[in-house]
C-alpha cells in the first residue's frame, strides 16, 4: 500500500510539472493555439511573444584585495520580440556604465574608467533564442545572446528562473563573467600592484516583463 500510494505521488508531482510547463508557455505566448509541455529538466525552445521591460536591477558582485564589492543599477530598459520560429527570439536589454554605483564614488570613478565610459557608455545583451523546462514549482529557462562591453561582443547564455505573476513576468539570474575577456584589464590593478580587483565577477538579473500596450479603435488599451 505505501509503495503504491509513494508512486501515486510521484506521477502526480510529474504531472503538476508538465502543467506548470504548459502555463507558462501559454502565458507568456497567448498566440500559440497548442504548446506541447516540454519534458522536466529537458529545455526545449518555445514560441516567444512581445515583452517590454517594465523595470529591474542589474548587479555585479566582485573580489579585490581588500574585500569584497558590489555594484548595482536600476536604470535597465529593454524588450524581447519573438520570431517566427519557437526558441528564437529578438530584441535587448540595455542599461548606461554610468548608472552603475558600488556605494564608493572613488571607486566608481575608477570602475568607470576601466570601462571607458566616455566611449564605450552602454552595457547591452541581444538575444536570439530562448529554450525553457520545468524545475520542482518554476520554469528555468535558458537565454543565449550577444553581451557587449566596452565594444567587445561575446556569445553568453543565461540561466534564469521565470515566474508568472498576472500581466507580469519577473525572470531571476545569475551567471558569472571574465571582464578580461571584454578588454577590461587597465584599472583592475592599481597602488603599485598591492590592490587588485579579481576578473572574474558574478551577474545578477532581476528583470520584470510585461506586455505591451496594443492599440485599438479606443486608444491605447
Amino acid at each position: 500500500m505505501a509503495s503504491a500510494l509513494t508512486s501515486s505521488a510521484r506521477g502526480l508531482r510529474a504531472l503538476a510539472a508538465r502543467a506548470l510547463a504548459v502555463t507558462l508557455a501559454r502565458s507568456i505566448s497567448p498566440a500559440a493555439a497548442v504548446v506541447q509541455a516540454p519534458r522536466v529538466g529537458v529545455p526545449v525552445p518555445i514560441p516567444v511573444p512581445s515583452l517590454r521591460l517594465a523595470g529591474g536591477t542589474l548587479r555585479f558582485e566582485a573580489e579585490a584585495t581588500v574585500g569584497a564589492f558590489s555594484g548595482v543599477t536600476s536604470a535597465v530598459t529593454g524588450e524581447l520580440r519573438g520570431a517566427t520560429a519557437p526558441g528564437l527570439v529578438h530584441g535587448w536589454v540595455e542599461a548606461p556604465v554610468r548608472s552603475l554605483r558600488t556605494g564608493i564614488r572613488r571607486r566608481d570613478g575608477h570602475m568607470y574608467a576601466a570601462m571607458d565610459a566616455d566611449r564605450y557608455p552602454t552595457l547591452r545583451f541581444e538575444p536570439r533564442s530562448l529554450a525553457a523546462s520545468t524545475r520542482n514549482d518554476s520554469a528555468w529557462v535558458q537565454l543565449t545572446g550577444t553581451l557587449t562591453i566596452r565594444g567587445v561582443s561575446r556569445s553568453v547564455t543565461v540561466p534564469l528562473t521565470a515566474v508568472r505573476d498576472s500581466a507580469r513576468l519577473r525572470v531571476v539570474g545569475a551567471f558569472p563573467l571574465d571582464v578580461g575577456d571584454f578588454g577590461i584589464r587597465d584599472g583592475l590593478v592599481r597602488m603599485g600592484g598591492l590592490l587588485r580587483v579579481d576578473p572574474h565577477v558574478r551577474i545578477r538579473l532581476d528583470l520584470t516583463f510585461v506586455a505591451p500596450p496594443t492599440v485599438t479603435a479606443d486608444g491605447w488599451r
